[in-house]
């Protein structure tokens, strides 16, 4: 089965393309989140490369052309500091990611057992974010177009 091979123009996006929800689970590790968020929302989140040393999950929503990226703030040590208290990030990218109803995707995941809190986050204030999605294309930490 060939693979397609997408370089960074593929993926540029507007900073208003990306939404951004912080949620605060420490109890739960990267794999048991991806997990139950795959269980919630009948996705499929699945592994990828580690984003500098903090364990990252996609998820590509074909229906409504948005990407989803779960991603740790937490290693050896935090990747947004501003946002200490934060222990995941569930971005959401793409074209029709504005359309997306963020408020019903947060009342389902703040029903999650051993989801403390779940806030949208505006991501004008975090260039990280810009920086996030430019990286993964950089480093070939996007999806394969066939899986």
């Amino acid at each position: 089965m060939a693979t397609l091979k997408l370089d960074k123009d593929d993926y540029a996006i507007d900073p208003n393309e990306i939404r951004v929800l912080a949620l605060q689970c420490p109890l739960m590790s990267p794999h048991t989140l991806a997990h139950f968020l795959n269980k919630k929302l009948h996705w499929s989140f699945r592994r990828l490369n580690d984003y500098k040393n903090f364990s990252l999950f996609g998820f590509a929503d074909m229906v409504h052309h948005i990407d989803f990226f779960l991603i740790a703030n937490k290693s050896e040590s935090i990747w947004l500091p501003k946002l200490f208290s934060t222990d995941y990030f569930l971005l959401s990218t793409g074209t029709a990611a504005y359309l997306y109803n963020m408020q019903e995707l947060q009342e389902k995941i703040e029903n999650m057992e051993n989801i403390f809190s779940i806030s949208e986050i505006p991501t004008h204030k975090f260039i990280d974010f810009i920086y996030f999605y430019e990286d993964m294309a950089d480093n070939g930490l996007l999806f394969d177009a066939e899986n």
